[in-house]
């Protein structure tokens, strides 16, 4: 009973793997609940009242641009949880954050601007009666597309250095190449975003579980898909080789039962054929 609570046993790595992900789930929420919220508001004044609240656009992008870095982080420190890399919670998820700002910040305001066309166009779809359906469908197909690339995006950026147009690009590539894997990962970010919107009477009751688990437990899920496919286009890590003098000073420590002075022999060899060597 003792060993079920050691540090090493599996269900203290499970709930240290828990804990880390409640801490990086608020660590993402401080930066995206600001612009998430402020989003809300401007698309609740467009959608009701249908004009363009200027001063609530330029709130939502103000507040907003940290949504892809803090998007980033995680994903950067999920990929290592996942991997069962030594992980630092605050200080790797900081370290992506402040190295991927830039890439980051410009990707989530292009998704931003694409995701305000999608709304307009069908906004007007519902407000006319001669729009041409054949449009309506053109227009979901390419909010499936973006959603997919919004999937991809913020892991591969956090993951491999490319330029803002290249890391878009990748992202579609790879959603295609591990298409079992986007199908799962299409599921899982689906069901998360689409559970507080169809079950609106359950928010207050699961929105402590959103606060705790509502981005990275999802994240997470998605890391064990995607973690496979990312290696395929890694590069391998090549072991520096060792010398032949290395090899054989490796291969007597590794004889078991061997004796010092047999150790001390053996390497006494190896240094006298080295140093005959030199001399020719």
């Amino acid at each position: 009973m003792s060993k079920l609570f050691d540090l090493d046993s599996p269900l203290m790595r499970i709930l240290n793997k828990v804990a880390d992900l409640m801490i990086l789930n608020v660590a993402t929420l401080l930066f995206c609940v600001p612009g998430l919220f402020s989003g809300y508001v401007a698309l609740q004044i467009y959608m009701s009242e249908g004009v363009i609240n200027l001063p609530a656009i330029l709130m939502f992008v103000v507040l907003s641009i940290p949504i892809g870095s803090a998007l980033t982080g995680m994903h950067f420190v999920l990929l290592k949880m996942v991997r069962g890399d030594e992980a630092y919670i605050i200080k790797d998820f900081w370290k992506s954050f402040k190295l991927n700002f830039k890439q980051a910040s410009v990707i989530w305001l292009i998704f931003e601007v694409a995701g305000f066309l999608l709304i307009a166009d069908y906004k007007i779809y519902m407000g006319s009666d001669t729009f041409p359906k054949i449009m309506l469908i053109m227009t979901g197909v390419v909010a499936i597309v973006i959603f997919i690339i919004y999937i991809y995006v913020f892991p591969v950026l956090s993951r491999f250095s490319n330029t803002i147009a290249n890391t878009i690009k990748n992202s579609f590539l790879m959603s295609v190449l591990g298409l079992p894997r986007t199908l799962g990962m299409i599921l899982i970010t689906g069901a998360s975003f689409a559970l507080p919107v169809l079950g609106a009477t359950l928010i207050y009751r699961i929105f402590p579980i959103y606060i705790l688990f509502g981005l990275s437990l999802p994240g997470f899920l998605c890391a064990l898909l995607y973690s496979p496919l990312f290696k395929r286009f890694e590069p391998e890590v090549k072991e520096e080789k060792m010398s032949t003098e290395e090899e054989l000073l490796e291969a007597a420590r590794a004889i078991q039962g061997a004796k010092d002075e047999d150790y001390d022999e053996v390497a006494k060899i190896i240094q006298d054929d080295g140093m005959d060597d030199e001399d020719n």
